[in-house]
């Protein structure tokens, strides 16, 4: 629980859905209801952001032939079985979704991605949008033969569970015999095993040009703006704004976009459209990330801006400004990129307004909890709150099925209310000396 932290409200939201869903999802036309694959997704996204230490740590400790090292691993495998997959299989059947084996195998499928993507070396992404574009004509083949393999969805689903557990097992030992020392070839688990100060002494020299973290390109002239003086201080997502920095944002969404577009079918435009509005807003994130690190880990500089010379004479509108700048110069991009994609797929113009408005309406909300967060810690948990339930209320907004006639004036309400919540947040942080100096 320690190593999740603020992701298990991921955890914790997939209970959830697998108690509601199944209430109001009368889709039983699928093998494979609504229900469990929104589950997945969740556990999935958990598994991504909290099992990497884990990870990490197991392998450490075998390297260093710790006693019980094998049994602890054993006990933290099956805590992480029990709660993201034998309770929301529990809690799935409970609610009224049929088949219980189902109900355990897809979130299982979910938390075996989520745990391979912090266990691969970053290249095998390539060679999967390689196998992604595979023409048609090649995968006909290989869907017959994967239909014959598994003529049920369970026999399918548990092929494609063992074939994850090989598939881990294998990076695990790639791991163990190769810790990898450049960033195309370390894992996301060795990754932030080495970040962490306490079994390494220092972190490594990891390049900071992420997508969550663009370095941060220093000017000449900060004595006349000092606006930009305060951006460097804040360190990476606020720094000057530059064309590779720009480019830097968007070469992720752009191939997301580039890969649809090549699989253009009627099932994966579904599905893309169902995704647009959530990388849109995932774009914005960098500097709310940011933010999110000074006020969590004060030592790594939160307070330091307050006591250098040459910054904003009134520092709380700076911030506020230069946090709406940077937020927009990801987002916007992303979302003419996205927009333009789904005119491509074929989506209407009623799905554009919703893309619009939701995106907007969700920019606004982070933006006024990042700066209540500043200011409390109801702020920060409300925070924390909104970065879990925001992708979750879009992803919902944009399935491929018919949506109520109030979804755009509901989301026209939430644009308007998250206006005014941003600027009452903004008006609040000018009242003190400054922003980042806590209570």
């Amino acid at each position: 629980m320690a190593a999740g932290g603020w992701t298990n409200l991921l955890l914790v939201a997939a209970w959830l859905l697998a108690t509601i869903v199944p209430h109001w999802d009368d889709d039983r036309d699928n093998a494979i209801n609504l229900a469990p694959v929104l589950t997945a997704m969740l556990i999935m996204c958990w598994a991504m952001l909290s099992t990497s230490r884990l990870t990490g740590l197991t392998l450490q400790a075998r390297q260093l032939q710790l006693p019980n090292a094998g049994r602890q691993a054993l006990g933290l495998g099956l805590a992480m079985l029990l709660l993201s997959v034998v309770l929301p299989a529990v809690l799935l059947t409970a609610a009224g979704s049929p088949g219980f084996a189902l109900n355990l195998l897809v979130p299982a499928v979910g938390l075996l991605l989520g745990v391979f993507w912090t266990s691969m070396p970053p290249w095998m992404m390539w060679p999967f949008f390689a196998l992604g574009a595979v023409p048609a004509q090649f995968e006909a083949p290989l869907l017959r033969e994967w239909e014959r393999l598994g003529s049920t969805p369970a026999l399918s689903l548990s092929l494609l569970v063992v074939g994850l557990l090989l598939a881990n097992a294998g990076c695990w030992r790639l791991m163990l015999r190769n810790p990898g020392t450049r960033p195309w070839s370390t894992p996301l688990a060795l990754i932030t095993l080495r970040n962490d100060q306490g079994l390494w002494g220092k972190p490594p020299q990891i390049p900071e040009s992420t997508f969550f973290a663009i370095d941060t390109p220093v000017s000449h002239d900060l004595a006349q703006h000092p606006d930009k003086a305060l951006a460097i201080a804040l360190g990476p997502g606020f720094g000057q704004s530059t064309v590779k920095s720009v480019l830097a944002a968007q070469l992720p969404i752009i191939a997301v976009a580039v890969l649809w577009l090549l699989l253009n079918r009627s099932e994966i435009a579904a599905t893309a459209l169902f995704f647009t509005p959530l990388l849109v807003v995932v774009a914005a994130f960098p500097p709310i990330m940011r933010l999110h690190t000074l006020l969590r880990l004060p030592q790594v500089g939160l307070h330091e801006p307050a006591l250098l010379p040459g910054l904003p004479r009134r520092p709380a509108p700076t911030l506020a400004g230069l946090l709406t700048r940077q937020m927009l110069l990801r987002a916007l991009p992303t979302l003419a990129i996205m927009a333009t994609t789904a005119i491509l797929l074929g989506a209407d113009h009623h799905y554009l307004l919703l893309l619009l408005w939701c995106c907007t309406a969700s920019l606004m909300w982070l933006h006024a909890a990042i700066l209540f967060a500043l200011q409390s810690r109801l702020g920060r948990a409300a925070l924390v709150t909104l970065m879990v339930l925001l992708p979750i209320a879009m992803v919902i907004s944009a399935m491929p099925l018919k949506t109520p006639s109030s979804l755009l004036p509901l989301w026209s309400c939430a644009l308007l209310a998250g206006a005014l919540a941003s600027a009452m947040a903004r008006r609040r942080l000018e009242k003190r000396p400054h922003p980042w100096l806590q209570n």
